[in-house]
């Protein structure tokens, strides 16, 4: 079993996938990979990672920021 603790999938090139993230987590399903934790990079990026969850019950998520974002968007981060 493998777990992808760390993926940005709002960010995979799904191009050799046809465009379909579906496709491209199938392709890893098929190579032993059993969970994905998608990562959020920015304030907006949960909301398309919320809908992908709920397509895919082995697709987690988080939500936040990521410490490489530019100074107006960690100035807006919030814990709301």
């Amino acid at each position: 079993m493998f777990v992808d603790t760390h993926c940005h999938l709002t960010m995979l090139d799904v191009t050799p996938y046809n465009g379909d993230l579906d496709l491209a987590l199938a392709a890893a399903r098929a190579e032993g990979v059993s969970k994905f934790m998608a990562i959020s990079v920015d304030l907006d990026d949960h909301i398309a990672l919320a809908e992908i969850a709920k397509r895919h019950e082995d697709v987690g998520y988080t939500v936040g920021v990521h410490p490489c974002e530019d100074v107006d968007t960690m100035a807006r981060a919030t814990t709301e």
